[in-house]
């Protein structure tokens, strides 16, 4: 999953059921809301790499933005306070960095939202969470490596991804380096598979998308489920 999709990778993995999938997903985004406070911040697209933005918002050095969607070698998610975020957009203009604002409820996987971490986490203790299914293997955003056995750390590292980056970049690399050729993007449009194409460009691999923008539904399933069979 990328990001919120996380949820849902975990329910087709078995970890819950139906449920409790609309009961967390409703809950997650009640914590993230209600931690975003007089300022929900912003979130912007850039058009660079995590490196080329490491160098100019340097982890701790109180920029008050942090990269918080890296989605490709050519494009990071960056989010923080509505000031910060405004202040960095006119520093990558002057620096000829294409960047544009996105339109989110708040500053997702930056401090803004911190207090998020610890509601969840609580919500997440109320669910019986069951052993993953072993035949399916879960990527967490935070650490690009699959989910460990235990439990009890399934569940922190599902909370702290809130606040924390998401590494879809070394993620898909990791997916890639562990075996996996065929990728199906489940849900909205074809945005992640756009990235995944960019990240394994040149590479063989196969990146199917379920839904397109603008077409109908069903026969953009049909023609999926035609790739797949192929």
């Amino acid at each position: 999953g990328h990001s919120y999709g996380e949820l849902v990778a975990l329910a087709v993995a078995r970890g819950y059921d139906l449920p409790a999938l609309l009961h967390l997903s409703e809950r997650r985004g009640c914590a993230i809301l209600d931690a975003a406070g007089d300022d929900p911040g912003r979130m912007a697209a850039v058009s660079a790499g995590r490196e080329t933005l490491e160098a100019l918002f340097p982890p701790g050095a109180g920029s008050g933005v942090v990269l918080a969607n890296q989605n490709s070698p050519a494009q990071t998610v960056i989010s923080g306070s509505t000031r910060a975020v405004d202040a960095a957009l006119v520093m990558l203009k002057e620096r000829g960095i294409a960047a544009r604002p996105i339109e989110v409820a708040c500053a997702f996987h930056s401090p803004v939202v911190a207090r998020a971490e610890k509601v969840f986490a609580d919500v997440l203790d109320g669910i019986a969470l069951q052993p993953l299914n072993p035949a399916v293997s879960v990527y967490s955003n935070v650490t690009a490596r699959p989910y460990p056995d235990k439990l009890d750390e399934v569940k922190r590292l599902l909370a702290s991804q809130i606040v924390n980056p998401v590494r879809f970049v070394e993620q898909i690399e990791q997916m890639y380096a562990d075996g996996a050729r065929i990728f199906v993007e489940v849900g909205p449009a074809r945005v992640l598979t756009g990235l995944i194409q960019k990240i394994l460009a040149g590479r063989p691999h196969h990146v199917i998308a379920t839904d397109q923008k603008g077409q109908p539904g069903v026969p953009v399933l049909l023609e999926a489920l035609g790739q797949l069979a192929v």
